[in-house]
């Protein structure tokens, strides 16, 4: 005979998937690349990592992320860049990289 939940074990799985999970309420804003740093892994690759800047209510915030392994020649970004990012509404130091917004010209994609 299969398993069957009874009304109090329902109701309990109704609780607490209705409780408020914590959820962040995210802000979308576009930040500009300050610098770009290679970190050798070995065998000629390279993972770069990305710094940005961005400004929220007059303040200036600094976020990074690490992009992918690849050729120190391949570098998809450079200082100049815009990215978009999301940040925490009530803390906007917290922030993550979404995508590729903008690249300054003259540099080959």
């Amino acid at each position: 005979m299969a398993n069957k939940l009874n009304y109090w074990e329902i109701l309990a799985l109704v609780f607490l998937f209705s409780c408020e999970t914590g959820l962040k309420e995210f802000i979308y804003e576009t930040a500009y690349v300050k610098e770009t740093q290679h970190i050798h892994v070995g065998k000629g690759f390279y993972k770069l990592r990305v710094t940005y800047v961005y400004i929220v209510n007059d303040s200036q915030y600094i976020g990074s992320f690490e992009h992918k392994y690849e050729r120190r020649y391949t570098a998809k970004y450079s200082p100049g860049d815009s990215v978009r990012i999301k940040y925490d509404k009530e803390q906007p130091e917290n922030s993550e990289f979404v995508e590729l917004v903008y690249k300054k010209k003259g540099k080959k994609e």
